[in-house]
């Protein structure tokens, strides 16, 4: 049997439709849901219930290429980088950083990072993710493999205010079976009752307050350890 496309389509606050492309059925479930959805998905177990075919992703996208974008200006490697810092500012060469290490986590694994290299990574995961949709996402998300290092990074840059959220953000998170994607989902939907109790919705507030310069915070980190920084 041929596998189809589907279409995904808000409803209202808290639905989604699900269309299948192929003989254009649609089922309608709570956004709170999707995320399991997709995970059952890659394992091809969701099928359409009118024509029996599976779902299946639009043509997949090419290999994103993490060191060839316009981020990329300052150079290849952390050291490169760092040679132009009081020039421009501090957020343009830690998104530039950001890449180098996504480059490397794409070649090589996550695994092979040197710990200092892991807590940039963690600290720039929950910048970005906080910031797009708030501690929820950060757990939520990829990221959330980083959950167990936020703290650990965060105090090594000599963090106050935002150590003192991500200690509140991960006593509410709590503990899931394992980091696993589905793990930590099943559990995020069970601690907010999918999705009804927000959490973390204080301490998002808090963040979005800006209490510390993150970006001269992990400039300042990976000055300090440069040694442990990729050539």
């Amino acid at each position: 049997m041929p596998y189809v496309q589907y279409s995904i389509k808000r409803v209202g606050e808290t639905d989604v439709d699900l269309r299948c492309d192929s003989c254009q059925h649609v089922v309608r479930m709570a956004r709170s849901a999707i995320k399991t959805w997709l995970l059952q998905r890659r394992e091809m177990r969701n099928t359409c219930p009118a024509c029996g075919a599976p779902y299946v992703d639009p043509t997949p996208t090419p290999p994103f290429d993490a060191l060839n974008n316009e981020f990329v200006k300052f150079g290849v490697t952390v050291a490169q980088v760092l040679k132009h810092r009081g020039k421009v500012p501090d957020r343009e060469l830690d998104a530039n950083i950001g890449f180098i290490l996504l480059n490397k986590e794409q070649q090589r694994s996550l695994e092979s990072f040197s710990q200092a290299e892991r807590h940039v990574a963690t600290v720039q995961a929950m910048f970005r993710e906080v910031n797009n949709g708030g501690f929820e996402q950060f757990f939520d998300n990829s990221s959330g493999e980083l959950a167990y290092d936020l703290v650990p990074a965060l105090e090594a840059m000599n963090s106050v205010e935002n150590l003192r959220l991500a200690k509140q953000a991960l006593e509410r998170f709590g503990k899931p079976r394992s980091l696993s994607m589905r793990d930590r989902i099943d559990h995020i939907t069970k601690i907010t009752r999918n999705g009804e109790e927000r959490l973390w919705d204080d301490l998002d507030s808090a963040f979005y307050d800006d209490p510390e310069d993150i970006e001269k915070m992990i400039l300042d980190y990976i000055e300090r350890n440069l040694g442990q920084f990729a050539a």
